[in-house]
């Protein structure tokens, strides 16, 4: 098994593969797609897959083999990844048997989206916590708690930024690993009274 990121040749120019006496041209790989959640991805795991392929017997009939393949996903991997197994996809009369792809495909979070390495996410506020400080728990995808203490004045725009909390770098070996990048949205309450207004601007008037 390898993993790859490469593009498979095209038909245009084909790989030759000597079988006997004459040269045989490889089919094009069989792609599958490997459906991964971003835990999957964040903290590596082992995907055992049933697949089925058409086989040329000893007499020459067409017939079907199953097997059970087993990928083992990397922590950090990311969507569009390759990993092939020679030799396991379809084969035909007068051809060697095609490469088998799986072609990794992030399934989309609830909570958290990627950036490269990075993971973002959206937390929403009340304008009380914006203007006074808040405290936050945050669940990560391998199942650790960080607790966020922001004290600062959350402005449009304010991203509070926790090193080494996003994806591992796979290339790194898990040695380093992205950012987790949490963005505030500010929610306003509808309507204020006659007394509310006033003592908001009271306390607010003489602010920078």
């Amino acid at each position: 098994m390898r993993s790859t990121t490469t593009i498979p040749r095209s038909f245009a120019n084909p790989i030759l593969y000597s079988t006997s006496s004459a040269q045989v041209a490889k089919p094009q790989p069989t792609e599958e797609k490997l459906i991964c959640t971003l835990e999957d991805l964040y903290n590596g795991c082992t995907k055992k897959i049933k697949i089925k392929r058409d086989v040329i017997t000893s007499s020459g009939q067409n017939s079907q083999e199953e097997e059970t393949v087993e990928i083992k996903v990397k922590p950090g991997w990311k969507g569009g990844t390759k990993v092939t197994f020679e030799g396991k996809g379809n084969e035909a009369m007068g051809s060697v048997p095609a490469d088998l792809t799986f072609v990794i495909v992030e399934k989309e979070h609830e909570v958290f989206t990627r950036d490269g390495d990075d993971l973002k996410m959206a937390v929403e506020i009340s304008l009380l916590e914006a203007l006074t400080g808040c405290e936050l728990s945050v669940a990560l995808p391998d199942g650790d708690n960080i607790c966020l203490q922001i004290k600062d004045v959350i402005h449009p725009g304010y991203v509070m930024v926790i090193q080494e909390k996003g994806m591992p770098n796979p290339k790194e070996r898990g040695k380093r690993r992205g950012d987790l990048r949490v963005r505030f949205r500010t929610k306003f309450p509808q309507r204020l009274t006659d007394d509310q207004r006033a003592e908001i601007q009271s306390i607010l008037q003489y602010s920078s």
